[in-house]
């Protein structure tokens, strides 16, 4: 199956929120984002969580 990722629409579910929580979000795009092969990053690693301003979030997309 091949989909569109809604990039702009991840950023603003991730904001403000903590890493493991990126994964319920992905669930829902599980129809076209392999989430086995997904990974995220925050940095700096001890702050925890993703931050609240979108200027700050980048997505980036690869296919394999």
């Amino acid at each position: 199956m091949v989909g569109s990722i809604p990039v702009d629409t991840l950023k603003q579910s991730f904001l403000g929120i903590s890493l493991s929580q990126t994964a319920s979000i992905l669930k829902k795009y599980s129809n076209i984002i392999d989430i086995s092969h997904s990974s995220a990053e925050i940095t700096p690693p001890w702050v925890g969580t993703v931050p609240n301003d979108p200027k700050r979030v980048t997505i980036n997309v690869k296919s394999q």
